[in-house]
């Protein structure tokens, strides 16, 4: 968001975005989880177990590939603003 936009306007789009998103805690069941994950990149891994943890309807990332096994649908930013301005 930051490449994009700027780091102020990025920061006040964020800020508005969390009026309708929860960011998922990770916890060390988690942590542990992601290491048998599927996905080969430990970073992804961990967000799936962050968003498994609260059932998450969804991760938000540029990059849907890397989570196509994870478990979790992956939408990028523009789905998920087009969706936040749906409602």
């Amino acid at each position: 968001l930051t490449r994009e936009l700027g780091l102020g306007p990025a920061r006040q789009t964020l800020g508005a975005l969390l009026v309708h998103l929860e960011v998922a805690p990770l916890t060390d069941a988690g942590v542990r989880r992601s290491l048998n994950s599927p996905l080969d990149d430990l970073e992804d891994a961990l967000v799936v177990a962050a968003a498994q943890e609260v059932d998450a309807a969804v991760i938000v990332t540029r990059n849907h590939r890397d989570f196509r096994d994870g478990g979790v649908q992956a939408i990028g930013p523009a789905e998920l603003i087009a969706g936040v301005a749906e409602r």
